[in-house]
């Protein structure tokens, strides 16, 4: 019936093109875009004069050879990973199969019963082609969105390209069609658009958001009790502060004295109490705490640990959240730094109000290459499921004040820079 329409392999190709077209179209797009779509469908024109058989045995092997040739002219139209171009090829291929199945079913059911000529089959298979693409325009884009070959698990997809090749061989060398086999295809051909839309990974998804929440919980469960730990630190520093005020106290007095023993008993009292100076004074509380807390660690771990943090900007914050989701970020650089050497044991943090935004920025030093997986830091312990609730913690608290975190890795140092908007 090709051969009624247009010469040669020119109508499939055109098929293919124009739903190819529509699968890929919102894809990552390569330069001179006009011009590449406009080479493609010149390429086509050879196709005009190519035979529409290629018998391999008992099967016409064109139609896959001209789906191949398509495949490649959009390989150069359009950029993507290798996989999702076998993925959209094969969505491509089930939506023309099920539109010319269509065509050709209502052709054998109509032909018997009214005058059929060229203009009739021509308008006819005109009108099909414009609502099925239609159709799949709104279906592709509108309900399923950009979805990607990352969404769709193996079996899914080898058992699409198996229909579809089966559908394939089923059209090119059976001849004397019935309405049960046209009726097979058109199914086939619908059931394949359903494993490449996703509708059959429901449960997977289902699953997917069961996870979700139940590590969301463990987070909520992880930051409240961080917070009561933090509260316990905070009695005790609140008794260490008066006591090191006391101290000081004292020795201002014992000084006036000019014992020689007395002043060396005092250097050493002095150089003990040392790093009590790293008390912060943020004019946050529970910022206060968590700084202080890590500062003295630091001092003790011969980590070069500097801040610039401005309280008032975090007042907004839950002490809960303001306390893990610091704490998270300092843990998890005192856990990388530690490892270096003491040169290169080097933190920094700050937080800023800019332009109506919360500016959190933290980076260490790192020599060992960090891995990421959607945005986050992979885990180079043993037990990944287990760990890597650090950087989870943190994006998850940021993205409970409408805010965004990202990871970086570059030149030896990590980074994580936290955006959050401020109230009016």
């Amino acid at each position: 019936m090709y051969s009624i329409l247009l010469p040669g392999m020119l109508s499939y190709f055109i098929e293919m093109y124009v739903f190819s077209f529509v699968v890929f179209f919102d894809k990552k797009k390569r330069s001179l875009f006009p011009l590449r779509v406009f080479v493609g469908l010149v390429l086509g024109v050879p196709l005009a004069f190519v035979p529409s058989k290629l018998m391999l045995g008992d099967v016409n092997i064109m139609f896959l050879l001209v789906c191949i040739y398509v495949g490649l002219i959009f390989v150069a139209t359009f950029s993507l990973k290798p996989l999702n171009y076998f993925f959209n090829m094969i969505t491509a291929m089930a939506a023309q199969h099920l539109t010319w199945n269509i065509f050709c079913l209502s052709y054998e059911m109509i032909k018997g019963l009214i005058l059929v000529d060229f203009a009739f089959v021509l308008w006819m298979y005109i009108l099909i082609y414009i609502v099925s693409v239609a159709i799949t325009v709104i279906i592709r884009h509108f309900f399923f969105g950009n979805y990607e070959i990352e969404k769709v698990d193996t079996i899914s997809l080898v058992s699409g390209f198996c229909f579809m090749i089966v559908c394939h061989v089923i059209s090119n060398t059976i001849h004397a069609w019935s309405f049960h086999l046209r009726l097979y295809t058109i199914i086939s051909a619908i059931y394949v658009l359903m494993i490449q839309s996703g509708v059959f990974n429901y449960r997977k998804k289902e699953l997917e958001a069961i996870k979700l929440e139940m590590e969301n919980a463990q987070l909520e469960l992880l930051i409240s009790h961080q917070a009561k730990n933090q509260e316990t630190i905070k009695q005790n520093l609140e008794l260490i502060n008066g006591k090191y005020h006391d101290i000081k106290k004292q020795l201002a007095v014992i000084k006036e004295s000019n014992d020689a023993i007395k002043a060396e008993c005092i250097s050493d009292i002095e150089k003990n109490i040392a790093e009590y100076d790293n008390i912060a004074r943020t004019g946050n509380e529970m910022l206060d705490v968590v700084l202080t807390q890590k500062s003295m660690f630091c001092a003790s771990a011969h980590i070069k640990f500097t801040y610039i943090v401005d309280g008032s900007s975090v007042s907004f914050m839950n002490k809960n959240d303001l306390s893990a989701l610091f704490l998270n970020m300092l843990d998890n650089a005192i856990e990388s730094v530690i490892k270096e050497e003491e040169g290169n044991r080097i933190i920094k943090l700050n937080v800023v109000k800019k332009k109506g935004f919360l500016i959190i920025k933290q980076e260490n030093y790192c020599s060992a290459s960090i891995e990421f997986k959607n945005g986050l830091p992979v885990s180079k312990k043993e037990n990944k499921e287990e760990h890597g609730y650090g950087a989870k913690s943190i994006s998850f608290i940021a993205s409970k004040y409408s805010g965004n975190v990202t990871f970086d890795y570059t030149e030896n140092i990590f980074s994580v820079n936290i955006l959050i908007p401020l109230m009016p």
